[in-house]
């Protein structure tokens, strides 16, 4: 396995809440990184500690919106996340949808989580 399927597989699953991605992106990924390559020299040791830990990309990629917009990783997150849009597959997971009034509850949770995993990741940063 070549490092531009492990990184479509693990972005991937980041994505769509742990589902692994279909063969198509995996192949429109790799493509598209081939095409369109994005060099992660500043980055590339914490690219790697992702792919030997993926449960920590959340982390990662929270903390590098707040303090490093123009990250290779998050381009390269930005990418998958691009191709997964355009797959029928995927498309319910991306088209906005009907809610109640509770769903309120679960976006502040989110929002929340989000913070933590901000925090969490700007402090793990610190280790690269």
């Amino acid at each position: 396995m070549n490092q531009f399927t492990k990184e479509a597989e693990i972005f991937g699953r980041y994505l769509l809440d742990g589902k692994t991605p279909n063969a198509k992106s995996i192949s429109l990924y790799e493509t598209a990184m081939q095409i369109r390559p994005i060099t992660i020299e500043s980055e590339e040791k914490i690219l790697h500690f992702i792919l030997k830990n993926p449960s920590t990309i959340g982390m990662v990629d929270s903390a590098f919106a707040f303090s490093k917009k123009k990250s290779a990783v998050r381009r390269k997150i930005l990418f998958m996340s691009a191709i997964l849009e355009t797959q029928p597959a995927y498309a319910e997971l991306f088209l906005p949808q009907e809610r109640n009034w509770t769903y309120t509850i679960y976006i502040l949770w989110v929002g929340f989580r989000a913070v933590l995993k901000a925090v969490a990741g700007r402090f793990l940063l610190l280790f690269f």
